[in-house]
């Protein structure tokens, strides 16, 4: 689907935006409450995100263990920034239940808007989302780092 969006977005001359999620230490969510746990609280997570971005062409996928992305087509950097940062609250305050356990879990967003061209390939929009990623989980947790290239 991510590649049909971009071919998509490469003739009609629209951006599109990535947005990349890992959710702050999940292994303790893991390690101290069980992996059943720990799915409950990942599909409880997905379900927010899938609830936040629901338009027909957005594009809300599990990316492997605790992480998620996000593709958005017509949406701006600017936006996709607003967007992301409306998610981190919603899930920063957001009280998951599972097994009968309260949680609250926090994340990290890495946003990156490109307009693609012949030159341009989905493979440097991930790899951009990605480093901005790890960038906010390395300087603090909780928190939304955007690609400005």
């Amino acid at each position: 689907m991510f590649e049909q969006e971009w071919r998509r977005a490469n003739r009609q001359n629209y951006e599109i935006s990535l947005l990349l999620l890992d959710i702050d230490h999940f292994k303790k969510v893991n390690d101290t409450y069980g992996h059943l746990v720990g799915d409950v609280i990942l599909g409880s997570v997905a379900k927010e995100i899938d609830q936040m971005f629901n338009r027909p062409s957005d594009i809300v996928a599990r990316y492997g263990g605790e992480e998620f992305a996000v593709v958005l087509p017509y949406v701006t950097s600017d936006n996709a920034r607003n967007m992301a940062e409306q998610l981190r609250l919603l899930l920063q305050e957001t009280t998951f239940v599972a097994d009968g356990h309260e949680l609250q879990v926090t994340i990290n967003i890495g946003v990156a808007t490109v307009q693609p061209t012949n030159d341009t390939a989905q493979r440097d929009l991930i790899g951009w989302a990605d480093n901005v990623l790890y960038e906010a989980k390395a300087s603090a947790r909780n928190k939304v780092c955007q690609y400005m290239g």
